[in-house]
């Protein structure tokens, strides 16, 4: 089902309407925390490749299935370069597994578009997110997924 479906860069004019995704998987965040979050991200050069953005799965109408949200980092100890992958998520419906390995597979090309190292995923349904008399917090991450080379494993 997803084969014909387009990954792409999440633009200003989404933001709304991946909210309303978000918003099915976790009722707790507040859309103008999403708004402030997205924003922060989205790349202010067009003239550069983006280091940090978010990328959506948009059907043939333009309706968003899935999202995630991305910055590359450098790891200080090693000067690794990694791509820390945020707020994955699909919608919860017959096939969100599919659309989910569409969204990591774009984010595993991302990463060695931007020549990282390996690649972090959190899901958005894992993260921790401030709450409203908290509005200075930022998202933390709880369990993430490391890939490199050698495959995936679970980072405790």
């Amino acid at each position: 089902m997803f084969e014909t479906y387009d990954v792409r860069p999440l633009r200003a004019e989404d933001v709304t309407r991946a909210y309303t995704l978000v918003y099915n998987i976790r009722p707790d965040i507040p859309v103008e925390f999403w708004r402030k979050h997205i924003m922060a991200l989205l790349p202010t050069d067009p003239g550069r490749a983006p280091r940090q953005g978010a990328c959506v799965l948009a059907g043939p109408n333009d309706y968003i299935y899935g999202l995630f949200t991305y910055r590359a980092v450098s790891a200080e100890e090693d000067e690794e370069l990694f791509l820390e992958v945020g707020d994955l998520c699909v919608t919860p419906l017959t096939g969100e597994r599919a659309a989910a390995q569409r969204l990591t597979s774009h984010a595993e090309a991302l990463a060695e578009d931007l020549d990282c190292d390996s690649l972090t995923i959190t899901f958005l349904a894992d993260e921790t997110w401030p709450s409203a008399d908290q509005p200075e917090a930022l998202p933390v991450e709880d369990a993430v997924m490391w890939a490199s080379s050698a495959g995936m494993k679970l980072r405790q």
